[in-house]
């Protein structure tokens, strides 16, 4: 479990617990220029830890376990952008997706921690007319 914490000096630390034996605690820290945490989201497979500022700025760092900063993301047009919204790992837990408060898109992968994809728009409906490239991840089970 990942719980943030705010001190009275305004300042956030991220706390990870092991849950499954007597609630120890695994790492505690301040993540690395976040003053005002806002969400967090976690890869369970490699325990990696997707964080993200608060709404007024868009600042994206991936964190292992061990407190290893992967990577920042900032946005390019800073002054314009109004912040991350939310964030999602795929179910297939390779790419996370961010979106932010002027309804754009952008994709993240896994393995270098870097954006992927630019920040795009999400229309309310496709047409099928359209050039637009729709992607359907499903599990494989190889047990068929």
């Amino acid at each position: 479990m990942a719980l943030v914490e705010r001190r009275n000096d305004s300042t956030g630390h991220l706390s990870i617990f092991d849950y499954i034996t007597h609630w120890s605690i695994i790492a505690h820290f301040p993540p690395n220029d976040l003053e005002y945490l806002k969400g967090i989201e976690w890869l369970p497979i490699v325990d990696i830890l997707c964080l993200w500022k608060n709404s007024y700025d868009y600042k994206i760092l991936f964190y292992t376990f061990d407190e290893l900063l992967l990577s920042i993301y900032k946005s390019e047009n800073d002054r314009l952008s109004l912040g991350v919204r939310c964030a999602r790992w795929s179910p297939t837990e390779q790419v996370i997706v961010v979106g932010d408060y002027e309804e754009r898109r952008t994709i993240f992968s896994y393995l270098p921690y870097k954006k992927i994809q630019t920040p795009f728009g999400h229309p309310q409906e496709l047409v099928s007319e359209t050039d637009n490239t729709i992607l359907k991840e499903e599990e494989y089970n190889s047990d068929n």
